[in-house]
């Protein structure tokens, strides 16, 4: 029995579940149906029955007043939908101003754009009169067309923030007012292209007729105004028109190929005036080649003086080659190798060795020195269209100065190896020497004081290297 109350009590408890997602449309249903589902199930909830009855009473009396508060917020959403509406409306008035005022200045621009964009034939003063005025209204439509977009991106929020139903018309007007924006950029780009296409062609136009007369006048100034142009004519044009010297059998070709062998007709002139050209180059085109040839020879001239240069200096070196190879014999001498200076040397034999190690290798590091300055006074000498070749070239000799370097290496450690054993020597002999004036000096049996009385026998006050010695001697 027990069991079939607390099944009971749990299906009232699953049926008022059903009441959390209740809203204003569904509440009345809902409620109905969980009414008539718990009256069901209360008789199987036996002494439970009453707590259930109520807690149902709880949960749909809660329902209602979520219903009421659901409906109290969508009142307050409209309301302010509704004033954001309106404010949109406000916004689209203010963006309509402005695109009146840019549909007002895009019709003055096409009114002064008209001359251009109708007529097919301009001077190239008239183009430019006219595209002069079309770009200075223009400034002032596409000011006015970027207001409007600018204001749109600026209070594009103010539209956006309405929601449906409202924002359905709102955005329909919208739309409708960015087509006329778009309307108006149209006219204003091809106001602008038209415009500039015309002054193009109109200055091609005047570039052409201007040619046109110039050949004109050259061809006229040259036969005194007749239909044809005789050979004779045809020299003095180039010589007056280049200052070229045109060939008279260059001359009797044309008029063969463009004439009656005598003379060439005023259509041909262009031919002419081509041929002397051609002539010009070729006659140019020789001069250049003389001019090239000419630079050429004068490299080479510099190239065999500087590879005679850069073999004395090749020959400079190879007269090193008895200097570095006794530096690198000395180098080899037993006096200096590490054997002879671990096991029991002999100094006066190593201070010899040592010597005669460093005199070589300086003359040997003298001579290669001179050979690498006279190799940079090459190059620093050379003029700059030969400079790259002369240090390309300089390299063999700069590679055998460095293998003769290599082999003086070995001559520079014996030598340091020398200095450092004799040094080391000296150290031990002046320690010892220390030591041995020590227990001189003790043997006497004074102070300080004692002491330097008894070495300064003159009583200046000083004692020199004669007072000392004398004093050390009086100690033996």
């Amino acid at each position: 029995q027990r069991r079939a109350e607390q099944q009971g009590v749990m299906n009232c408890q699953q049926i008022l579940q059903k009441l959390t997602g209740v809203t204003p449309e569904t509440i009345d249903h809902i409620k109905d149906e969980v009414e008539k589902m718990v009256m069901q199930e209360l008789p199987k909830c036996g002494s439970q029955a009453e707590a259930v009855r109520a807690e149902a009473a709880q949960q749909i009396q809660m329902a209602q007043v979520r219903v009421e508060q659901v409906k109290q917020q969508r009142i307050e959403e409209e309301r302010l939908n509704g004033e954001r509406c309106e404010f949109a409306k406000k916004v689209l008035a203010e963006l309509i101003a402005l695109v009146t005022q840019a549909e007002q200045d895009t019709a003055a621009l096409k009114t002064t754009a008209a001359p251009v964009l109708e007529s097919k034939i301009m001077s190239e003063e008239d183009a430019r009169s006219a595209g002069k005025a079309v770009s200075e209204v223009s400034v002032a439509a596409k000011a006015s067309c970027k207001a409007c977009s600018d204001f749109i991106v600026e209070r594009r929020m103010n539209i956006d923030s309405v929601k449906p139903p409202l924002l359905a018309p709102l955005r329909e007007e919208q739309l409708k007012i960015q087509e006329r924006i778009q309307e108006c950029y149209k006219i204003v780009v091809s106001s602008t292209i038209s415009a500039k296409v015309m002054i193009d062609k109109a200055v091609k136009k005047t570039a052409a007729t201007k040619t046109l007369e110039k050949r004109t006048s050259a061809f006229e100034k040259y036969n005194g105004k007749r239909e044809v142009m005789t050979i004779d004519e045809i020299l003095a044009y180039a010589k007056g028109e280049y200052a070229f010297a045109f060939s008279k059998e260059a001359a009797a070709v044309v008029a063969k190929k463009y004439g009656d062998g005598k003379s060439v007709p005023r259509v041909h002139f262009q031919r002419i005036k081509v041929a002397v050209g051609i002539a010009r180059e070729e006659e140019a085109s020789k001069a250049r080649k003389k001019e090239a040839e000419l630079k050429r020879l004068a490299l080479e001239a510099k190239k065999k003086a500087i590879e005679a240069d850069i073999q004395k200096v090749a020959d400079v070196l190879a007269e090193a080659e008895p200097a570095v190879a006794k530096a690198e014999e000395a180098g080899k001498t037993e006096q200096l190798s590490r054997d002879y200076l671990n096991a029991t040397p002999d100094k006066d034999a190593v201070t010899a060795a040592m010597e005669s190690a460093s005199a070589a290798l300086k003359d040997a590091q003298g001579e290669l020195g001179d050979v690498r300055t006279r190799l940079s006074d090459l190059v620093s000498s050379a003029d700059d269209d030969v400079k790259q070749w002369v240090t390309i070239e300089i390299r063999k000799v700069e590679m055998k100065v460095a293998a003769m370097d290599a082999r003086l290496v070995q001559t520079g450690q014996a030598g340091e190896r020398g200095r450092h054993f004799l040094q080391m020597l000296e150290a031990k002999e002046l320690h010892a020497a220390k030591i041995e004036v020590a227990k001189l000096l003790r043997s006497k049996k004074l102070d300080v004081e004692e002491l330097f009385k008894a070495a300064d026998k003159d009583g200046d006050g000083v004692v020199n290297l004669v007072d000392f010695t004398a004093l050390i001697e009086g100690c033996e």
